[in-house]
């Protein structure tokens, strides 16, 4: 399989996934991608948005976190 791209939904309060979406194709070096992550049960302000890839010599090899806002 080639590179593939998780996107998890979390919040700082809770180690729990509030939201997934998996996966969407890497698609290589400087390639634009994207995808929609249904999610629910959000308490805190903000939510944390990490996108990871892995599998192949580690279960996660690369990722990214970045979070938002969630709306009142």
């Amino acid at each position: 399989m080639d590179e593939a791209i998780r996107v998890d939904v979390r919040q700082a309060s809770t180690g729990a996934r509030l939201g997934t979406f998996c996966c969407v194709a890497a698609g290589g070096e400087g390639q634009p991608w994207s995808a929609q992550v249904t999610f629910q049960g959000a308490t805190d302000p903000a939510v944390v948005i990490v996108a990871s890839t892995g599998g192949h010599y580690q279960g996660v090899e690369a990722f990214a976190v970045t979070a938002i806002r969630t709306a009142d």
